[in-house]
């Protein structure tokens, strides 16, 4: 990843200025695409989202074969952020066209031409004025709500990549283009002949939403999201997102979840009241929440142990922890409270630090006792 790490740094923004025609970017952006691999890339994705796994492989396919998306999904589940997102990490321009219902054809192909139209009472579209001639990838936000007759200009333009009348044809720019819409392509019910089209011309597909919607689905957004705010901070709302969830029917969607976190560490819980969210039983939420965070099992307790002393340079320290560690949990195994080393344990320790002077040798035992007391341990 290291050299990705690069790459992310110094690439420079695609530039497609010089590009006349449709294979000249659509060679661009697939040459961009091989630039970072994917799973280096998802990596990056998976600092910022949860449950994106399958969406982010079909814009990375869609991106790397110059192939239409569909990505579908309830609203508030990151689909636009998503696309942006990636896109933002290969640095390729990009373009957004919201649709709404019965978006008429002219402001999806251009404005007409005005002066023919007035001079010459003829009409005709200006397609070098319209997003297709902007080079990149266009995002179509909500496009399943706009008439027939558009969504049948649409289908020409991506089936002959690019607007054709009776002077000849005008290159469309866009390299693909990915649609994010709360239905997908089988829902639409207002007209077959636009059920047929985003089958057909988006054949990648993708489905954006998540698996469960439990405190530890939220807690994995948030500490993404809020990487510097306390954990136990993060995982009270977590809790009190899965608590609406499960005991009122009241989904907290992952934007929402976001935005009542974002005013709760601005201003307080005060002001997330006003908020579609169920307050009633916050202590008890804490409560909750402080005890099952601080629950912790052997083994994670063992590999939490490894990761804090893995950059102990001095072996004879990293010995010592171990030691420490297991006597520690040796007594939680057996439901024993008190950490209070075992004579034989302190003999060993004592033996690691022979020769070293009585300050020294305490200074580094309680250098050992701090990192293991940073672990929680399960009572």
């Amino acid at each position: 990843m290291q050299r990705n790490r690069y790459l992310l740094k110094k690439m420079q923004s695609l530039n497609l200025s010089k590009c006349k025609t449709n294979s000249e970017v659509c060679e661009l952006v697939s040459a961009r695409m091989n630039e970072i691999k994917y799973e280096d890339m998802l990596e990056k994705v998976s600092e910022k989202f949860v449950f994106q796994e399958e969406a982010t492989k079909a814009i990375y396919t869609g991106l790397s074969m110059n192939m239409n998306v569909f990505l579908s999904g309830p609203g508030g589940y990151g689909k636009s952020t998503l696309i942006k997102f990636i896109l933002d990490i290969y640095k390729i321009p990009y373009h957004t066209i919201v649709g709404y219902k019965d978006m008429p054809v002219d402001a999806l192909l251009g404005i007409p031409n005005m002066p023919k139209l007035l001079n010459e009472s003829e009409y005709e579209l200006n397609f070098k004025n319209s997003v297709f001639y902007k080079p990149g990838i266009l995002i179509g936000e909500e496009f399943t709500d706009i008439l027939p007759s558009t969504a049948a200009a649409l289908k020409d333009i991506l089936t002959e990549k690019g607007f054709r009348n009776k002077k000849g044809t005008t290159p469309s720019l866009i390299a693909c283009m990915i649609v994010a819409a709360n239905k997908s392509p089988g829902e639409i019910a207002d007209d077959e002949s636009k059920k047929a089209f985003y089958s057909e011309r988006f054949p990648i597909k993708a489905e954006v939403v998540w698996e469960s919607f439990l405190a530890k689905d939220y807690y994995e957004l948030l500490i993404r999201r809020f990487p510097k705010t306390k954990i136990t901070i993060l995982y009270f709302l977590a809790k009190l997102f899965e608590g609406n969830h499960i005991n009122y029917n009241n989904t907290i969607s992952p934007r929402i979840a976001i935005a009542i976190t974002e005013v709760y560490l601005k201003k307080g819980i005060e002001f997330i009241k006003h908020f579609d969210l169920d307050l009633t039983e916050v202590e008890t939420i804490k409560r909750i929440a402080n005890i099952e965070l601080n629950k912790r099992t052997t083994k994670e307790i063992y590999t939490d142990l490894i990761a804090n002393i893995s950059e102990q340079e001095n072996g004879i320290e990293k010995k010592a922890c171990i030691l420490f560690a297991i006597d520690k949990i040796t007594k939680q195994e057996r439901e024993i409270e008190t950490v209070t080393l075992t004579n034989n344990v302190l003999k060993e320790l004592r033996d690691m630090f022979n020769g070293e002077t009585a300050k020294e040798a305490n200074k580094k035992m309680n250098k050992i006792a701090a990192i293991l007391n940073t672990i929680e341990y399960e009572k």
